[in-house]
């Protein structure tokens, strides 16, 4: 499974990752950065697209409004 994430600042330079799908981005709750995710993959020998699956909220915001 191929996951696309990104990595973004909001309006307060809080850090979130976030799943993009359908032009919106999904965010994850316990991480702030992609490295954080990875690391926790590794500790917990869960592979990153479902441990994307497990953190992914109902949370989600416009792609395009991010990227600008």
């Amino acid at each position: 499974m191929s996951v696309r994430l990104i990595q973004y600042e909001g309006t307060q330079n809080q850090r979130f990752v976030g799943l993009v799908r359908n032009e919106k981005i999904h965010c994850l709750k316990d991480v702030s950065d992609i490295r954080s995710l990875a690391l926790k993959a590794i500790e917990t020998g869960t592979p990153l697209a479902d441990l994307v699956q497990q953190l992914i909220t109902e949370h989600a915001e416009d792609y395009a409004a991010i990227i600008e």
